[in-house]
């Protein structure tokens, strides 16, 4: 086990340590997840794989019967 200075407060910390027992100070080898970064993710996902494709296909089923009802001189039975 080997000591190091920290930055801050100048004391001996071991070179094992997530931070300084003295001041505090992270020595940068944990690393921070944001926890709301996954659910961000997955949200990016699901609306891009599923709610895009899902939007331009209804618009395009839309299309479809008023293309229908256009061409075949409006809906059955005369409404």
């Amino acid at each position: 086990m080997a000591l190091t200075q920290c930055p801050d407060c100048r004391k001996e910390v071991s070179t094992e340590a997530e931070f300084c027992p003295h001041c505090g100070r992270s020595s940068g080898k944990r690393q921070i997840v944001d926890a709301d970064f996954g659910v961000w993710q997955g949200f990016k996902l699901a609306f891009g794989f599923i709610l895009v494709p899902l939007f331009i296909l209804s618009v395009l089923v839309i299309l479809g019967t008023l293309f229908n009802l256009w061409e075949g001189g409006g809906l059955p039975g005369g409404f």
